[in-house]
C-alpha cells in the first residue's frame, strides 16, 4: 500500500497528464473520419478481450495490446488511445480492484498511454506509414 500523499499525487498527475497526452496524440495523428461498422466491431472485440483476463499466480495477463496494434495501424493513435483506455477501465472493473489498490488504475492508465505515444513516435521515426483502413473512399 502507498501513502495517502502518493495516492493524491498519482491522481493529480493523471488529471493533468491525460488531457495533455490526448492533445499531443491528436496533434501527431489526428482522428479522421472512420467507418463506424468496422470500428464498432473492433470495440466489441476489445471489450470481449478485456473481460477475459488470464490470471497466473498473482499476475494478470490480457491481450489488449495485440488489438491496440490493429487499431493504431488502421485508425491512428487517438483511436488507439481511446479504445485501449476504455478496455483497461473495463479490465480493472473486472479484476475488482480494492480501495487499497485503486491507485493502480490511474498509474497504469498513464503508463499505457505513454507507452502508446512513444511506440507511435518510434513507428513514425523509422518511416512507418498509416494504412488508414477506417477511411471511407467517396
Amino acid at each position: 500500500m502507498i501513502s495517502k500523499h502518493s495516492n493524491w499525487l498519482i491522481r493529480i498527475a493523471w488529471i493533468v497528464l491525460m488531457p495533455v497526452i490526448f492533445y499531443y496524440a491528436n496533434m501527431v495523428s489526428p482522428l479522421r473520419q472512420i467507418d463506424r461498422s468496422n470500428f464498432l466491431i473492433i470495440i466489441v472485440l476489445f471489450l470481449i478481450v478485456a473481460n477475459m483476463p488470464i490470471k497466473i499466480n498473482d499476475a494478470t495477463l490480457s491481450f489488449i495490446f495485440g488489438i491496440s496494434i490493429l487499431v493504431f495501424l488502421s485508425y491512428g493513435l487517438v483511436a488507439e488511445l481511446l479504445i485501449s483506455q476504455l478496455a483497461y477501465t473495463i479490465l480493472y472493473i473486472r479484476l475488482s480492484i480494492t480501495k487499497k489498490t485503486l491507485f493502480r488504475m490511474p498509474l497504469n492508465s498513464m503508463m499505457f498511454a505513454l507507452c502508446s505515444i512513444s511506440s507511435a513516435l518510434l513507428y513514425y521515426l523509422v518511416g512507418g506509414k498509416m494504412n488508414l483502413l477506417g477511411l471511407r473512399k467517396y
